[in-house]
């Protein structure tokens, strides 16, 4: 009886949609789940619970476990352990939160609602955490679908790139310093990076250099040094991580 179905004429997309049924939940805390994926036993009550004990906490989010299309186990979502989460911290690492496994207050929902859409979960992620910050639980609450026939990042990855790169730039100047919109950038990089190594598609890795470096503050030089280091850096921690546990991992801390 507290469930209400809408069916929208023209499709709305995904982060607009979102944000018509934030504008109509009425509860304390709002908890968001992609149509692909699911909850765990407890999710709910574990992290209203946390956040019912950290009133300074926007948001909580908590690892989740990954499945293929067959609903078959297959790793982990990332390998955070319990943190609490600024936006530095968001920005300079690059977005590993699970956004099936969200709970947020309601005001923060009603002020998600004012991004202009289209946008990705990451985005939603920053704005959340220019408000203050957010809590991870490593624990896995909830189930992913890895690229599933409906996923964005499996059927439309250069739109993602787009998105993704515009959720960092959404961020005001005056929130953050230079180094950190440095690392941030570096760190996109360094995932493009990877996915042209990947995919043997190079002309890709340049295509995103020359949109991204001239949004570099402190030059070019300084955006090509920091990805360089990041990509050095995440590469080794993900063949340390491998080498010594057993689950495989979606997105690294």
């Amino acid at each position: 009886k507290n469930i209400t179905h809408f069916r929208h004429k023209v499709r709305l997309g995904a982060s607009a949609n979102m944000q018509f049924l934030f504008g109509r939940a009425k509860g304390e805390y709002i908890a968001h789940l992609d149509g692909d994926d699911y909850w765990l036993p407890q999710k709910l009550q574990k992290q209203i619970q946390h956040l019912q004990s950290h009133p300074d906490h926007v948001a909580v989010y908590s690892n989740a476990l990954t499945c293929n299309e067959s609903g078959r186990i297959t790793g982990q979502f990332n390998n955070l352990q319990d943190a609490s989460i600024d936006l530095d911290m968001l920005l300079i690492h690059g977005n590993f939160l699970n956004n099936s496994s969200m709970i947020l207050r309601r005001q923060q929902a009603l002020e998600f609602c004012e991004i202009c859409p289209p946008f990705l979960d990451y985005q939603g992620h920053l704005q959340h955490a220019l408000k203050g910050p957010l809590a991870h639980m490593g624990e896995c609450l909830a189930v992913y679908r890895h690229n599933s026939s409906t996923s964005m990042v499996a059927s439309d990855n250069n739109h993602v790139r787009e998105l993704y790169l515009a959720g960092i730039l959404s961020v005001p100047k005056d929130r953050i310093s230079v180094q950190t919109r440095t690392l941030a950038l570096a760190d996109f990089m360094r995932r493009v990076a990877f996915r042209s190594i990947r995919e043997l598609n190079f002309p890709m890795l340049k295509y995103w250099w020359h949109r991204v470096s001239p949004l570099a503050t402190e030059g070019k030089f300084k955006l090509l040094s920091a990805s360089a280091d990041v990509f050095i850096a995440q590469a080794i921690k993900q063949c340390v991580y491998r080498a010594t546990n057993r689950a495989k991992v979606l997105y690294y801390y």
